[in-house]
């Protein structure tokens, strides 16, 4: 017997061997790609879920729905981002992500490898701690979206195990992803690493993503184990030329488009972790684009045409939805008037 969520009347139902058993009556069920599906030409948008101290300092995704929505509303976002620091998922991070879930939204979920080395991951040593994952997301009333670290292209040679590479990277995300197959878990969708991007898909980096993607053996595509291809994207990036900070969105997201189809790729659905806008970026305004326009085209042009399935926005530190780095309150109009679009996937709290 087989369940599968999916997103439907606003609701998460469980389709159990192709009936809606809340709904049984109902229509078929279209084809579902990956768990959280939100289904063709459709798109789930959130944030992350922000610390209120440290060095990234933001709001819980509460205080985003708030802000978009209207604390009286019922109305919520559709997904959350949210990172462990450990491979085993934390008892706190446990009890958001039931919640999180049971209200219907499906979650990006980071995993790292603390306090373990690649190879203890990739040879075993570290299984009664992935059991532990996978017991756990089977409890869970709906699905969600997993990846294993964090930009591992620019950072995890500095935090990650010392002396690790690439295709020991590649070898212990596969092991995982395997492991959680073969017990069994239905309800959760892999992530590729979320690449910084474009800074990784342009030839000034000196970077090869492949070289950190689980599909890739280091000469060919020999895995298919991803579901969704995941990136970083803040629009406008600086890692661009000041005068081109303020791309278009089609602009900002060909390069990693244009790069993965090159470089032979399969064209997965994708969604971005951390997707940034901030007071300085809109106030420079090179060409005229503004955060308003490139929310647009976030949906119109990538959920439309470019299979992007998901958006968290990232809410902490300048790029942050109040009032102090939003004070014309145009990031706030922008995000809101999307929120509402028919390709937007919202959830009821």
């Amino acid at each position: 017997m087989s369940n599968i969520y999916v997103p439907r009347n606003g609701k998460l139902r469980r389709i159990r061997d192709g009936v809606d058993i809340n709904f049984p009556s109902s229509a078929p069920v279209t084809t579902i790609r990956f768990p959280g599906d939100p289904g063709s030409g459709k798109m789930y948008i959130g944030a992350n879920n922000g610390s209120t101290t440290g060095t990234f300092a933001g709001y819980p995704v509460s205080w985003f729905d708030d802000r978009v929505y209207g604390a009286s509303s019922t109305k919520a976002h559709g997904t959350v981002r949210e990172y462990a620091q450990t491979l085993l998922i934390p008892s706190d991070d446990r009890t958001r992500l039931d919640s999180w879930t049971s209200e219907g939204r499906v979650p990006m979920y980071s995993l790292k490898t603390s306090p373990w080395s690649l190879t203890d991951i990739s040879n075993g040593s570290a299984n009664s701690q992935i059991d532990s994952n996978i017991n756990f997301v089977k409890t869970l009333s709906g699905n969600v979206w997993m990846t294993f670290f964090h930009e591992p292209e620019d950072n995890f040679l500095a935090n990650g195990p010392a002396g690790s590479t690439a295709a020991e990277y590649r070898t212990a995300f596969r092991y995982i992803i395997n492991r959680f197959k073969s017990a069994g878990v239905i309800n959760v969708a892999w992530i590729s690493p979320f690449f910084m991007c474009p800074w990784t898909f342009v030839s000034a980096s000196g970077r090869d993503w492949r070289n950190w993607h689980p599909n890739w053996n280091g000469s060919s595509w020999a895995y298919d184990l991803i579901d969704i291809d995941g990136v970083d994207l803040y629009n406008p990036d600086v890692s661009i030329s000041a005068t081109d900070r303020n791309k278009s969105w089609t602009t900002a997201a060909a390069e990693f488009l244009n790069k993965r189809a090159s470089d032979g790729a399969k064209a997965l659905p994708w969604c971005i972790g951390e997707f940034g806008v901030s007071t300085y970026y809109d106030t420079l305004n090179d060409n005229g684009t503004t955060a308003t326009q490139i929310f647009s085209d976030m949906v119109n042009i990538g959920a439309a045409t470019q299979n992007l399935v998901g958006v968290a926005a990232w809410n902490s530190d300048e790029f942050r939805y109040d009032d102090t780095n939003d004070p014309t309150g145009e990031k706030v109009a922008g995000w809101k008037a999307i929120s509402n679009h028919t390709r937007v996937v919202g959830v009821t709290r």
